[in-house]
């Protein structure tokens, strides 16, 4: 079970390791099926917050309609499928593949089609483009004060991104 789950990424086997040992109490215990079961689930939460997340946020529109075309396929696609999805230049298009796969984001399948790497998985894209809706302005709502030469950023939602002070700081007294 463990070993299905380790993928590429020398850190996720790491942290599957360090879960699975952690968890079943080794070296008393055995690791079992529940300890790897839950240290699967541990290494894909901070897999998903300190490694897809942040290489998410990194990638420009393009690379990102690139995935978001990948993800409504279901992971995997042809890379025509991808082009119509994504409704990108073939330039645009192949900068992207080229930069997604130097990032283990995608690559190619044994039959062809290209497919999600290790990077960023199914289940961080799923989580990804939840969140992306749930952030997101009704459509109604921007386009009413987009008409009426508003801003569309509700005042409610400045504050949530005005600077705050790191705990760093806090611990410092700054």
């Amino acid at each position: 079970m463990l070993s299905q789950a380790l993928g590429s990424l020398p850190y996720r086997m790491q942290l599957l390791g360090g879960f699975a040992w952690r968890i079943a109490g080794a070296p008393q215990h055995p690791i079992d099926e529940a300890s790897a079961t839950s240290a699967i689930s541990e290494a894909s939460r901070v897999t998903y917050r300190l490694l897809a997340l942040p290489t998410w946020h990194s990638l420009n529109t393009p690379e990102q309609r690139y995935l978001r075309a990948l993800h409504a396929a279901g992971g995997g696609a042809s890379a025509q499928r991808i082009s119509q999805a994504a409704d990108l230049a073939p330039t645009a298009l192949s900068r992207a593949k080229w930069h997604l796969e130097n990032l283990n984001c995608v690559r190619l399948a044994e039959d062809g089609t290209i497919e999600l790497g290790d990077m960023i998985t199914l289940d961080d894209l799923d989580a990804i483009v939840d969140g992306e809706r749930q952030h997101a302005l009704p459509t109604d709502v921007t386009e009413a004060v987009s008409g009426a030469g508003m801003s569309a950023v509700p005042t409610a939602a400045v504050a949530d991104v005005a600077p705050r002070t790191s705990d760093r700081a806090q611990r410092r007294g700054a």
